[in-house]
């Protein structure tokens, strides 16, 4: 009969953003293979379209890419969550649907969206200025916006078409766009909320995420 293991309980926001940072850099690796050639449009205007020998390249950059924007989204979820369970000890306040009002920390996990946990609950438990209304927020905006795409994915951005070229759809933005960034978005959050000393996890990440840039520049 086997007995009981036990390990060291790995920190959950960690775990997601080294998964983004993964994930992001096979993206901006795999961009490397994917390659061109001339096309001409049902209008007859000419284009460019990616190779038939890529896709496979072509479809893990996108599936890596997603992977990266939503566990950076993720990883924020848990980061919350994890400074909610620990420091709060008693009711905390939120606004929530225009009524603020007291939560247990267990209902605050459950019932506040990310942005009023990190907005209204978070600079109250770590002592730190509400990002709201700052670069920081903006980032947390643009994070959000892209794992909203990702998650909840449209038909328009499943299909390419000569008429859609000109949108901002899913797959055209993350084909135009550095993938490293959405993993550097959500540090940009979680770093906001440690001004001065670092735990561990949080300085790794950063390192990687900065190693990272310097190799692909």
């Amino acid at each position: 009969m086997r007995g009981d293991i036990s390990y060291v309980t790995p920190n959950p926001a960690a775990l997601a953003l080294n998964s983004a940072l993964k994930a992001a850099a096979m993206a901006e690796t795999l961009r490397s293979f994917l390659e061109t050639t001339p096309s001409v449009a049902p209008s007859g205007e000419q284009g460019m379209q990616y190779r038939n020998d890529c896709l496979t390249s072509l479809y893990d950059f996108f599936e890596h890419s997603m992977i990266s924007v939503t566990m950076s989204f993720q990883s924020l979820e848990l980061f919350a969550n994890a400074i909610i369970g620990r420091r709060a000890k008693g009711n905390v306040r939120a606004k929530h649907r225009k009524l603020e009002r007291d939560f247990a920390p267990s209902e605050a996990e459950r019932a506040l969206s990310t942005e009023e946990k990190l907005s209204q609950v978070i600079p109250k438990l770590m002592n730190v200025r509400n990002p709201s209304g700052t670069s920081v927020w903006n980032a947390l905006k643009d994070l959000q916006k892209a794992r909203d795409s990702a998650v909840h994915l449209k038909s328009l951005d499943m299909y390419t078409n000569y008429e859609s070229m000109d949108l901002q759809t899913l797959f055209f933005v993350f084909l135009n766009e550095d993938i490293r960034q959405y993993p550097g978005k959500a540090l940009t959050v979680i770093n906001h909320f440690y001004a001065q000393a670092q735990p561990r996890w949080l300085a790794a990440a950063n390192e990687i995420s900065q190693r990272d840039r310097v190799i692909g520049s």
